[in-house]
């Protein structure tokens, strides 16, 4: 007869084991406790000295020799030593021992996620009262309480734990127009102090989902705002060349207006007219020429009302314009390949650009000193995004590319890697995509106006780019050659490439603020080329797709010792991810997830908004299959059969599953008398693990079917499938029938149900096998 050790250790209790005891102990009234010690495990003597060693022995303490698990303590390096204790011998010999090693797959209770827990939880709530809950009142279900709290147009958020952050989505409600809109990430608020402003005008749906460990849980909340749109006239000038500015104009400017004048120091630039469009707004595009080359010059804007002959003067206003002077002969040309896809041309017929070999430490080294001292150009495209007046920046990227054949961008710039080479310079493509502005937090913009794109090169010296990544002047010896009384000479002096290079020396004729101080980007500001190129474009629509990958991750177990059932407890969990990537991510409203049964019932494990990576993890789909063969047993029958056999009867309280309605029945048909004994307690509690292990063993034969309904935003539904295999689930091994420690899922089979007679539980067993192979099916059967 063996005593079973479980190594079961946790981080907080690595040493802890539990102990198995078998029936032989247990049933054994005259032996009443079982007594336990570490023993030093003793390497293979190499020296007469090691012959003399005896090992370290630590006491444990006793463990009752009436349970059916004891929890006791291994160190490492020692194995355990049991004797029996009561009125037996006092010379017993030890207990054989046979250490249990928990295998992968297994997670302790005590070290399991928050995120594991909570999806139990969830599972507790959509099952039955035999499903159970987990031990510690940390782990208590609790309801999941959110909500979104609008004030004006600041949204604020209240949450309570498992949440520990909000995620927020909006999509326009377009009214009376065929334009279909789609979740937008707005924030994510994670903290309930936190506040965030509403940017935008119109009508919005908002999505409010809660998160737990940046994870979705299964569950969302939506609501609808209405902000009046106030359409403001809104006025800005892009320069395209020295003398050169495109305006743009866009808002409600009112019905009076229907022409403008652009004076500067009195002289008319141009004149334009103004016609309202059929959603009362005013959008014009000209380009004015013969500014003045002065540091900020003032233009005058007069609006007119023009009838006929009669020619009446409404408004005057006027706006400065900033102007940029960094001119070299390195120069820029766009041309729109589609609304949204533009190819850019950089043309640099001196070779001033600094082009290293290879990508490969393209900013230090030899080459990159040699090109410092030679003044060698760091040229940067810079990208912005026009629209109602609002600019949206979209960042500059350095175009400077590898001298090879094929060449390469020394910097990882966010648009297209190819480079073609053309000429004196080269080319490439800028597309204004989804994902572009995801990667760089930009909005998108707005579906129902008109765009445009700027492009413009911004230029430093190397030096200065070696300024601004070490945050010093780069200073070095300077030789410039001189006459001296009719004979050459070289004078040597210290250049401060900081002081010399700098865009605003260069380019305004000041004095550069220090080193230190560069954060405050006077490089960007005077460093901007006159020449830029303006492009008007429709706004660009998103690709969108209807991708959506599962992926199985398998099954693994969560499991604790249950002092309550006097078992080692062991809970099955499957768990899969549902990838959306963010062009599917733009056509997808709902993504719906439930298990299937043969009875057609199927549990709806949760609803999730469309986001990255849906993550689930899934207890109740075990339960499921479990509860599947647990309704068909014919207890009833078996119970009777075995009262005519032995004619004792009535040592049995014969109830199970109380979602069953045979349960009910049975409960009231058939007498009964509680078992009242230490003996006859552990018999009945071997006797109802037999029928649940026996339920275990037949659903090893089945399988979990999950099926996903992925409901678009047009009202469609596609349908994918994923299948668990049973079988899968990481296994212990196999426990002898004398020495049964270890419940597997929540028991379907009541503890309630106190069945005496060995002839009732091979029947109920028999039961199982038969009714499980003629039945089980979606939830199960191969």
């Amino acid at each position: 007869m063996k005593i079973r050790v479980f190594k079961t250790p946790s981080k907080a209790n690595p040493n802890r084991v539990h102990i198995g005891i078998p029936d032989a102990l247990k049933l054994d009234t005259a032996i009443t406790e079982i007594q336990l010690t570490q023993t030093e495990v003793l390497s293979a003597p190499s020296s007469i000295a090691d012959l003399a060693r005896n090992p370290i022995v630590l006491p444990n303490k006793s463990i009752n020799a009436f349970q059916n698990v004891g929890v006791s303590n291994l160190m490492g390096g020692y194995k355990m030593v049991g004797t029996i204790k009561g009125a037996v011998s006092s010379l017993q010999p030890p207990l054989e021992i046979e250490e249990i090693v928990i295998p992968e797959g297994f997670d302790h209770l005590d070290d399991v996620s928050t995120w594991h827990v909570y999806n139990y939880n969830s599972a507790f709530k959509l099952s039955d009262s035999d499903f159970g809950v987990l031990p510690g009142d940390n782990n208590l279900p609790v309801d999941i309480n959110y909500e979104l709290i609008v004030k004006g147009n600041r949204f604020l958020v209240k949450y309570d734990q498992p949440i520990d952050e909000i995620a927020i989505y909006y999509r326009r409600v377009y009214k009376n127009s065929k334009l279909e809109a789609f979740w937008i990430p707005l924030v994510t608020l994670r903290k309930t102090s936190d506040e965030f402003e509403f940017p935008l005008f119109g009508e919005y749906d908002i999505r409010i989902v809660p998160m737990h460990s940046s994870k979705q849980l299964a569950s969302f909340k939506e609501y609808r705002v209405a902000y009046k749109e106030e359409e403001k006239f809104n006025w800005s000038a892009i320069q395209i060349d020295l003398n050169r500015y495109q305006i743009r104009m866009e808002g409600i400017l009112g019905s009076t207006i229907t022409e403008l004048d652009i004076f500067e120091n009195g002289t008319r630039l141009s004149r334009e007219k103004l016609r309202v469009d059929n959603k009362g707004r005013v959008e014009k595009t000209f380009i004015i020429s013969g500014v003045s080359d002065s540091k900020k010059p003032l233009l005058t804007l007069k609006y007119y009302r023009v009838v006929g002959a009669f020619r009446s003067l409404v408004n005057t206003e006027t706006r400065s314009l900033f102007p940029t002077k960094a001119i070299e002969p390195i120069s820029l040309k766009v041309d729109r390949l589609s609304e949204s896809s533009f190819e850019i041309f950089i043309n640099d017929p001196f070779g001033l650009l600094y082009s290293a070999v290879n990508t490969i430490s393209p900013f230090e080294g030899a080459g990159w000193q040699k090109a410092i001292q030679n003044q060698k150009y760091i040229t940067f495209i810079s990208i912005k995004r026009h629209q109602d007046g609002l600019v949206t920046d979209y960042g500059y990227y350095p175009v400077n590319v590898t001298s090879g054949n094929d060449p390469k961008f020394l910097s990882n710039p966010p648009f297209t890697q190819e480079v073609a080479k053309v000429n004196d310079g080269f080319a490439f493509v800028f597309e204004d995509t989804k994902k572009f502005r995801e990667i760089k937090n930009l909005d998108d913009p707005n579906l129902e106006k008109k765009i445009a794109y700027e492009f413009r090169l911004l230029y430093w010296t190397t030096g200065i780019q070696q300024c601004l990544d070490s945050g010093s002047d780069y200073i070095f010896t300077k030789e410039t050659p001189i006459l001296v009384k009719n004979k050459r000479r070289a004078y040597k002096y210290s250049y401060s490439v900081w002081k010399e290079e700098h865009p605003v020396r260069k380019y305004e004729k000041r004095i550069p603020v220090d080193v230190e101080y560069a954060y405050l980007g006077h490089h960007l500001m005077s460093s901007k080329s006159p020449a830029g190129y303006v492009l008007s474009a429709s706004p660009s629509q998103a690709i969108e797709t209807t991708n959506v990958l599962l992926e199985s991750q398998g099954w693994r177990v969560l499991y604790f010792y249950n002092d309550k059932d006097d078992e080692i407890q062991t809970f099955p969990y499957s768990s899969f991810s549902i990838s959306i990537p963010p062009s599917s991510q733009l056509t997808i409203d709902i993504i719906r997830i439930y298990i299937e049964s043969s009875n057609g019932k199927n549990v709806l494990l949760g609803e999730h908004h469309p986001g990255d990576n849906i993550e689930v993890v899934d207890f109740l789909g075990y339960y499921e299959a479990r509860k599947f063969i647990t309704k068909e047993i014919d207890v009833q029958s078996a119970v009777s059969e075995a009262v005519n056999k032995v004619n004792t009867g009535l040592e049995y309280s014969p109830v199970i599953a109380s979602s069953s309605k045979k349960t009910s029945k049975m409960m009231h048909s058939t007498p009964s008398r509680m078992v009242n004994t230490e003996r006859k307690r552990n018999s009945a509690n071997k006797n109802n693990s037999t029928i649940n292990k026996k339920i275990t063993e037949v659903i090893k034969t089945g399988i979990l079917s999950y099926r996903i309904d992925v409901i678009y935003k047009d009202g469609n539904t596609s349908t994918l499938k994923l299948i668990q295999e049973i079988e899968d689930i990481p296994k212990l091994p196999p426990e002898p029938e004398d020495n049964q420690s270890v419940a597997t899922g929540n028991k379907t089979v009541s503890s309630t149900l106190q069945v005496t007679q060995a002839a009732a539980v091979s029947k109920i067993t028999a039961n199982i096998q038969t009714t499980s192979l003629r039945k089980f099916s979606k939830v199960g059967s191969r």
